[in-house]
């Protein structure tokens, strides 16, 4: 599965367009998660 996402964010849309907003909703999730923590570090 990485290696098909490696190739950009245009690749998984050959799997079906779920699959790229199910890894970008994860992405989103831990982007929010990190910024949280950096907020309460900072």
């Amino acid at each position: 599965m990485s290696d098909s996402y490696r190739g950009g964010p245009f690749r998984p849309l050959d799997m079906g367009e779920t699959f790229y907003f199910k890894q970008l909703s994860n992405f989103k999730a831990c982007f929010f998660k990190i910024e949280r923590a950096c907020h309460v570090l900072y």
